[in-house]
């Protein structure tokens, strides 16, 4: 599976129906979320060890999601495998039991307080798998949140990407059709990206 393949689906299926972002006001960051998908990374130090291995190092995301003010009753939804920010495997573990039409967060933690370059690079890549996910699930991301210390990391990620950066002014109802907005947990630093499929 890769990233590539994956974001090219992404692209074909989200321009094959009209976006649900485009009536969201100027600061969509503020506006409420019914759902958290919570990507919380780490990385394998044993898993491929053995001679001549190319797919080492290796870092893992588990996905788990839980109704807004029901943290204690998280859902696992899958378990996603990655080297070198492109995908290895996903094993699925349930569906993704929200109404059409509930809006979702997307939130990235981590196992350790200093997650490598490598686990940055799977939680950007399992970001934009699960912003698919959830617009195939009929549902609005109304923003990804990331650490503060994480945040320019993970942006940077998100640009090797294929996710542009727009400008505080862009009014993103016009111009964008796959819109992501991304911030820190303090709510200090944020971006609006918008995905830019390869030519």
């Amino acid at each position: 599976m890769k990233t590539s393949l994956t974001i090219s689906v992404f692209t074909a299926l989200i321009l094959a129906v009209v976006s649900p972002l485009a009536g969201i006001g100027a600061d969509p960051l503020e506006k409420p979320y019914d759902w958290t998908i919570e990507i919380n990374t780490a990385k394998l130090d044993r898993h491929f060890e053995y001679e001549g291995s190319t797919l080492r190092p290796v870092s893992k995301a588990d996905v788990t999601y839980y109704r807004v003010n029901h943290e204690d009753e998280k859902t696992n939804y899958e378990e996603l495998w990655f080297h070198n920010g492109k995908a290895l495997g996903l094993e699925r573990k349930n569906k993704l039991e929200m109404e059409e039409g509930d809006g979702v967060a997307i939130k990235v933690v981590h196992k350790t307080s200093t997650p490598d370059a490598e686990e940055l690079k799977a939680a950007a890549d399992a970001i934009s798998l699960l912003y698919l996910d959830a617009y195939l699930n009929r549902n609005l991301v109304v923003s990804v949140i990331v650490k503060d210390s994480t945040f320019n990391d993970i942006l940077g990620c998100m640009q090797d990407q294929q996710w542009q950066v727009l400008p505080d002014q862009t009014d993103v109802a016009i111009d964008a059709q796959v819109i992501l907005y991304l911030q820190s947990e303090s709510a200090e630093q944020k971006k609006t990206l918008k995905y830019q499929s390869p030519s």
